[in-house]
């Protein structure tokens, strides 16, 4: 994520919040889903899970935005 703001010249916490929730967006829904499509698993764990990776993801990106 590091590597990723700083290419992407992430400069402030407000950028690195939109760009963890963009990650989280783009990666960890699309790659969490499989469970609830093919295993059957109730949604209301995978909500559960992605809003806690959401908090995780926008946390992350407004300490390393707010770094830069």
């Amino acid at each position: 994520m590091a590597a990723l703001f700083a290419r992407l010249g992430v400069a402030t916490a407000v950028d690195g919040v939109a760009l963890g929730a963009t990650l989280w967006l783009g990666l960890g829904v699309t790659f969490s889903a499989w469970p609830v499509i093919f295993a059957n698993q109730p949604a209301a764990i995978w909500l559960i899970n992605n809003g806690a990776f959401l908090i995780i993801c926008v946390t992350s990106g407004a300490i390393l935005g707010a770094i830069r």
